[in-house]
């Protein structure tokens, strides 16, 4: 699968042929996929074409079960789809600005996206935001749940971002506010290709069961603050990854870092940052 900078998304099967074509044309923006004909379909490239949005595709993430996978875009948007049925299940959007990156929480239940708000945001699979996490001073570039410090009803989120800093998250559904969001369905249908388009494509169609979530207010949502934040680069922070045996951080100008987690034992991320140890790398 692969997000392309006009926001439209190729599923690709590397055993086919690639076979040229034209992006579809849609009425609006709102989701469309197109397919090869039905005499190809098996044969050729692409096994799917979704135009999504008008803005670059920024992030591609499956879930744990590899049914769904959520997408987000510089519109601001994240979009969960089910994967194997081309259909699109929710649209999120964010507080302000474009949104750069996601992550799906082990379990599948939840996921976390960070953008030009600032803010990482937390939604249930379905929709609903959970929380907005605040301690970045730029735009948060990228986002993954600690799968190793997560379990059925707590969270550990990291985020890094433009400011150098990764951020350490912990959260337990149960205990943040709830506030009740508004299911808002946009029903839409369109259908339109070019003669070029026709011959490559066999059918071009749109869903009417996606729910647009509106963006709540602040004050309807829970707040959260980091248990860490800590400057660790020198340059501005792109890549976060959680490993069994360390957590790995990247800039923008190629520096790649390991950074060695506490043994059994020792302190954690929070007692280090008290007590200003900080997070060994090697």
């Amino acid at each position: 699968m692969a997000g392309f900078g006009d926001g439209t998304v190729l599923i690709l099967d590397r055993e086919r042929d690639d076979h040229p074509t034209v992006a579809p044309v849609a009425i609006d923006s709102n989701f469309t996929v197109s397919k090869p004909l039905q005499k190809t379909a098996s044969k050729v490239n692409p096994v799917s074409h979704w135009n999504l949005s008008k803005r670059p595709i920024t992030s591609i993430q499956f879930s744990p079960d590899s049914v769904h996978v959520a997408i987000t875009s510089l519109d601001g948007s994240l979009r969960v789809l089910d994967f194997a049925q081309d259909k699109l299940l929710d649209t999120c959007n964010s507080y302000f600005g474009g949104l750069l990156c996601c992550a799906w929480s082990p379990d599948g239940k939840f996921v976390a996206t960070g953008g030009e708000d600032d803010l990482v945001t937390v939604w249930t699979f379905g929709g609903r935001i959970v929380a907005r996490c605040q301690g970045h001073s730029s735009w948060v570039t990228g986002v993954a749940f600690d799968a190793y410090n997560c379990t059925e009803r707590n969270y550990r989120i990291g985020s890094v971002s433009e400011d150098t800093k990764l951020c350490l998250w912990d959260f337990s559904s149960s205990s943040l506010y709830k506030p009740r969001s508004v299911r808002v369905a946009y029903p839409f249908a369109c259908l339109c290709i070019s003669p070029i388009q026709s011959m490559i494509f066999s059918h071009s169609f749109s869903f009417l069961s996606s729910t647009v979530h509106p963006v709540l207010p602040k004050k309807q949502v829970a707040m959260l603050e980091p248990f860490m934040a800590q400057s660790i680069h020198n340059e501005p922070l792109c890549f976060l990854a959680f490993r069994e045996d360390a957590v790995v951080t990247a800039d923008r100008v190629g520096a790649i870092k390991f950074w060695a987690r506490p043994k059994v034992g020792e302190v954690d991320f929070e007692q280090q940052e008290r007590g200003g140890g900080g997070m060994s790398h090697g």
